[in-house]
């Protein structure tokens, strides 16, 4: 396994995780500011 490509699999896994993170946290993040208002 040569390092360009373990390099660019670990990029799309950081997406992957940064993105399922904004997809859960938004949507609780507004939530609780339509709570506080």
């Amino acid at each position: 396994m040569d390092k360009q490509n373990f390099k660019k699999k670990m990029k799309i896994v950081i997406v992957s995780v940064i993105g399922c993170f904004f997809v859960l946290f938004i949507p609780w993040l507004m939530n609780t500011l339509v709570n506080l208002y």
